[in-house]
């Protein structure tokens, strides 16, 4: 039996997702964006396993603009001597992200028969249930990069609203927009 996860997105997040990437189209949306915005990105583990996987990430791109969202990179790196599989959400290398209710974007999620996305609005609205197994040969990493834009604040990465967790460790992915 296939089961299906709707994520919930808070409205700030979708305004500010929607306007960042599909353009504003109404006078309101776009005075809700008052001008560049920065992104930090901090990644740190908040609980050990015995994995010998890790993630890592870079900001490809750390500006957003009313036309142009910020851009991330995560990657999961095998450390050991010799290959890993280790559990993911679909689609993989991580399963769809979310931060503070906005969508992580990458357009792997509309390509994937797990997720039910729109590509336009760049939103997720439900993603089944099902585990998928993510291969990384060993001193090698996979990795996805993702679109991002928000109102200023903190926001924590989750996967499917849950902690970020690989492979038995736990991490902090957090993401810190501000006024520039």
């Amino acid at each position: 039996m296939k089961r299906r996860a709707y994520l919930a997105v808070s409205g700030a997040g979708t305004i500010a997702l929607a306007g960042a990437l599909v353009g504003f189209s109404r006078p309101s949306l776009r005075a809700a964006f008052h001008g560049p915005r920065g992104v930090d990105l901090t990644i740190r583990r908040d609980r050990d396993g015995d994995s010998p996987l890790e993630i890592s990430g870079t900001l490809v791109d750390d500006e957003m603009t009313v036309s142009s969202p910020a851009r991330l990179r995560l990657a999961v790196r095998n450390r050991s001597d010799r290959d890993v599989d280790y559990g993911t959400g679909a689609p993989p290398p991580l399963g769809v992200l979310a931060a503070g209710g906005a969508t992580l974007w990458t357009d792997a999620y509309a390509e994937s028969e797990h997720v039910d996305a729109s590509r336009p609005l760049r939103t997720v609205t439900s993603v089944d249930d099902v585990g998928l197994v993510q291969p990384v040969r060993a001193g090698e990493a996979v990795d996805e990069t993702y679109a991002f834009a928000a109102s200023p604040g903190e926001y924590r990465v989750s996967r499917h609203g849950n902690p970020f967790e690989l492979d038995g460790a736990g991490y902090a992915i957090s993401l810190r927009v501000f006024e520039k």
